[in-house]
């Protein structure tokens, strides 16, 4: 999607989200991921949120959506939807995977009772993961912020794939990974 095509995709969506059917944040989401599918090309996805769901966290009005473009934040009475750039090329092969890595997000907005379950939610789901599928995660997670980063070396160092953990962990400063193993409470 080129820079022109960005502000109408936003006004499409914008104009989906206000139609009186929207009334959940079910139908909100089934109306971005419409909006989406519609665009036709596979530059834009959304949080997956049967995983936002299994891991636990609720109560969120928000819906991100991940793309190649930074676009202003779509503000409604009862909901947003949050424009994140992704800056790994997106191809529907690796959503997935992306969809994985952008969760580490929410763990900010999670409160501490609820942190630690949706910590050990998460650590299953990788640890569910086959060895290839772990080293594209470290490999995509390189152009995440720190936070990203120092959460899926934690979740790996406490699987045992320590060449994967050392991996992301070379790309950190130590003070940062003990500032988040901290700030996630890491008790694995």
């Amino acid at each position: 999607m080129g820079k022109n095509d960005d502000v109408p995709f936003r006004e499409k969506l914008f104009k989906r989200l206000k139609q009186p059917e929207i009334v959940s944040m079910s139908t909100a989401i089934e109306a971005v991921m419409q909006v989406i599918k519609e665009n036709g090309k596979t530059n834009w996805y959304i949080m997956n949120a049967d995983i936002v769901n299994m891991l636990g966290i609720t109560g969120h009005d928000v819906i991100y959506v991940f793309g190649t473009a930074n676009i202003p934040t779509i503000v409604l009475k009862d909901r947003s939807v949050i424009f994140i750039v992704q800056r790994n090329p997106i191809s529907k092969d690796i959503i997935p995977y992306l969809q994985l890595l952008d969760l580490t997000l929410l763990f900010r907005k999670i409160s501490k009772k609820n942190l630690k379950e949706a910590l050990a939610k998460y650590r299953e789901v990788i640890a569910n993961l086959s060895g290839e599928e772990k080293k594209l995660l470290v490999k995509l997670a390189r152009k995440y912020t720190p936070f990203t980063r120092s959460a899926l070396a934690l979740i790996l160092g406490s699987l045992d794939e320590i060449r994967l953990s050392s991996k992301l962990s070379e790309s950190l400063n130590p003070e940062i990974i003990k500032k988040y193993r901290e700030k996630l409470m890491f008790a694995f």
